[in-house]
């Protein structure tokens, strides 16, 4: 073939790949599917390089671009291609959409404008659809006109907001796919897009773009709820990347010549496990819910990625319940004296009363989901009760609280094991799933002791900072360990004790875990991939404790966003 097979093998496709605003291949999905996208993606990108590559005449490009085309004919007509690439590539997969990818880079070498917004459209069904259609095909998708049309809503909207992104380093190049119709109508020039900065008109011509762009793939996303599975968690992926490039063209104010608007990997994941609004609802509940559910979205760091898979009436009503018992761990934790302390929990205790005032957002927005699910309000007071045992033990000399592990339970129970019960009541019992109520309760209960069984484990080092002790004196004294801390603030640990104490607290958490989990059966698909996420976010923290527990001695662990997603990813998908 005329091109150099070695050129292309020497591409940096990883380096690439990494640079998308999309994940091409997330790692949540199955190897073997990662493997069949990284391998169109890989095909895909070469043809663009191709296309784009500075160091080659037009003639030269059509040229490669050619004799590519050439050797990807060997995929299905059972030859070896001389490009390493397309050795990867399933020949099940569909010829004519790359066909249609190098014919888009072929049109790229002799045109460099476009006039009106359709004919940058026609373009784009050469240059994006194709790919949608073959990510379809790796997932075995069926295809149907609507189906494959809102595939192509997508890619064209993400590779209209790459243009848009990219608008200083096209004209460089000497292309411009902002369309002449548009300028002329937003009264920018050529002389704007040699300027170091955008001007005004260009600042808005962008933003319009950006905002048809978005408009494409809110019609587009659609396609979302017609996909099972890992072919759903990817595509949610590409859409996710698509809102969160055009987050950044909307950070950049539309200057796309000052510096390329990059797309910013946690509006990825902030985009991967966002859900539609609900229903309108009155003006004084809505700002009451908004208010709950900001509380959730920065102040739950791992709760989040559960509640964010809830649809959105569940999600409100549940992060609602997130605020208030947010608001009584706050109290416990703060620095009030103890007297003032004690008078805040027992106004919390009263805001549940039925004659409660409602002028406080959080009580409203409890009160109001109470009334739309069977949420037991009595099992607030039990967290109230663990609180004040918190506070109780502050007042203490000796921070050594309970002497028994039955005794911690008894504790986790309150704090932790209200809360798995409190969700129940929004997540409900899945009809015919087989368990009583009696059954679910009993195994939320279990769930959330065991969440608060990891929670102390990451915690020894700062709970002992503020005085306090959680595990049981029975256990230290049978593992010969003592918390102390040094003049740095990290934990001693002379004879290896507590790191024993750590791996035994831990399997013991495991069984607590795989008592509650059988929860998730029970519960209805959205209500268990909620529930596994934040469990599995848990159980993945404990497993990571266990394997080092020196660790938790100078830091609180946790785990990073990507692998809090991913969670998330894997429980929606049916296999938290």
């Amino acid at each position: 073939m005329g091109v150099d097979g070695e050129r292309l093998q020497a591409r940096d496709l990883r380096a690439a790949e990494a640079a998308e605003n999309f994940p091409v291949a997330l790692r949540v999905l199955p190897a073997r599917v990662r493997g069949a996208l990284r391998a169109v993606y890989d095909v895909v990108r070469t043809i663009d390089e191709l296309g784009d590559d500075p160091g080659r005449t037009p003639a030269e490009r059509i040229a490669d671009l050619h004799a590519f085309a050439e050797d990807l004919s060997a995929v299905w007509s059972g030859g070896r291609p001389e490009a390493r690439v397309l050795r990867a590539l399933d020949p099940g997969l569909p010829r004519e959409p790359f066909d249609r990818l190098v014919a888009a880079n072929l049109q790229d070498q002799h045109v460099t404008r476009y006039g009106t917004w359709d004919e940058l459209l026609g373009y784009c069904a050469l240059s994006a659809g194709p790919i949608g259609r073959l990510v379809l095909a790796v997932f075995g998708v069926a295809a149907s006109p609507e189906v494959e049309r809102r595939s192509d809503l997508v890619c064209t909207a993400l590779q209209l907001l790459e243009h848009w992104q990219d608008v200083a380093e096209d004209h460089a190049r000497g292309r411009t796919y902002l369309p002449a119709a548009d300028m002329v109508a937003f009264g920018v020039t050529e002389d704007d897009l040699d300027a170091p900065h955008a001007s005004p008109a260009l600042r808005r011509l962008v933003l319009h773009e950006t905002d048809r762009a978005v408009a494409l793939l809110d019609e587009g996303s659609a396609l979302l709820p017609q996909l099972h599975g890992w072919a759903r968690v990817a595509v949610g992926g590409y859409v996710a990347g698509g809102r969160a490039a055009a987050d950044a063209l909307l950070r950049s104010g539309g200057d796309v010549l000052a510096a390329t608007p990059h797309t910013r990997r946690v509006d990825v994941a902030r985009h991967l496990l966002a859900r539609p609004s609900g229903a309108p609802m009155t003006a004084t509940l809505d700002a009451a819910y908004a208010t709950c559910e900001t509380i959730t979205r920065t102040q739950a760091k791992n709760f989040f990625y559960g509640i964010r898979l809830l649809p959105p009436a569940k999600r409100s009503a549940l992060s609602a319940v997130y605020a208030l018992a947010r608001r009584i761990d706050d109290i416990g934790d703060g620095d009030l004296p103890t007297a003032e302390k004690v008078a805040a929990l027992a106004a919390v205790r009263a805001s549940l009363r039925a004659d409660a005032d409602r002028s406080d957002p959080v009580v409203l927005a409890v009160a109001d989901a109470a009334r739309r699910y069977p949420i037991p309000l009595g099992a607030f007071d039990e967290l109230v009760d663990g609180v004040e045992a918190d506070v109780a033990m502050d007042a203490r000399a000796d921070p050594t609280f309970y002497a028994t592990f039955d005794d911690m339970v008894g504790y986790c129970r309150q704090v932790a094991g209200s809360v798995g019960r409190l969700c129940l009541g929004i997540f409900g019992s899945r009809p015919g799933a087989g368990g009583t109520d009696g059954a679910a309760a009993l195994y939320a209960d279990q769930l959330g002791i065991a969440l608060q069984q990891t929670n102390i484990l990451r915690d020894i080092r700062e709970d002992l900072h503020n005085g306090r002790i959680y595990l049981p004196a029975e256990d230290l004294d049978r593992f010969g360990a003592e918390l102390t801390l040094d003049e740095h603030g990290v934990l001693v640990d002379k004879t290896g004790g507590l790191a024993e104490l750590i791996r035994f607290s831990a399997e013991r958490a495991r069984g607590w875990y795989a008592d509650g989990l059988r929860l998730v059966p029970l519960l209805d698909r959205r209500s268990a991939a909620c529930a596994a996420a934040m469990s599995g976010i848990y159980r993945h923290l404990l497993d990571d404790i266990a394997a080092d527990p020196p660790s938790v001695y100078h830091q609180r662990r946790s785990l990073t966003g990507w692998q809090k997603a991913g969670v998330a990813a894997r429980s929606l998908a049916g296999r938290g």
